[in-house]
């Protein structure tokens, strides 16, 4: 229930990302690190900061 239901594990399902990481082209493959984003920004669904692509696709 509780994994089918909670809007953040959705949105996490979904690719549902915010700035860079939400238009990047590469982000059904990858996605970014979301621990580490949380951890960082307080918000999973942010870009991570440390994203490792060289330029924007």
């Amino acid at each position: 229930m509780l994994w089918e239901e909670h809007p953040l594990l959705n949105s996490l399902r979904k690719r549902e990302l915010h700035g860079e990481c939400g238009e990047c082209a590469l982000k059904s493959i990858c996605g970014g690190c979301r621990g580490r984003t949380f951890c960082l920004t307080g918000d999973p669904m942010a870009s991570d900061p440390y994203c490792m692509r060289p330029v924007q696709l």
